[in-house]
């Protein structure tokens, strides 16, 4: 398991894009520097639990 940093990641919120953080996302720091060995529908499902539980309802 690695680990990794950002200088515009805070509370998974991305200060560059102002969205919640999506390593790899286009836009992001990372895209093309790193392999993100995560399922798409995953990102999609943990952004919606994350932005509803943070009251945002987009």
């Amino acid at each position: 398991m690695s680990g990794w940093s950002c200088k515009y990641f805070l509370n998974d919120f991305c200060l560059r894009l102002k969205h919640v953080c999506t390593p790899g996302c286009k836009g992001c720091v990372l895209n093309g520097k790193v392999q993100v060995i995560e399922n798409k529908k995953d990102l999609k499902e943990n952004k919606k639990k994350r932005s509803h539980k943070d009251g945002n309802t987009k």
